[in-house]
């Protein structure tokens, strides 16, 4: 299963969908998890974290949104 994090576009949502605990966790039952880069930067969370959770960062949202099964 693909999940995919989007980074908020309109500047109105500081909150990103996930975080790079939950990540973990998804990763841990088997999902594959994609994250648009930047998708945490309003929360304070960069991509090297989300990277470090094991998700793989990608360009923007329709690179994440690709061939996903589930979109945060």
């Amino acid at each position: 299963m693909r999940l995919a994090i989007l980074k908020e576009e309109a500047g109105l949502e500081p909150r990103v969908a996930g975080s790079p605990d939950t990540v973990k966790r998804y990763v841990g039952l088997g999902a594959t998890v994609v994250v648009a880069s930047g998708a945490g930067v309003a929360s304070g969370v960069g991509d090297g974290e989300y990277e470090g959770a094991g998700a793989t960062v990608v360009a923007d949202n329709a690179a994440a949104v690709a061939g996903a099964d589930i979109v945060l």
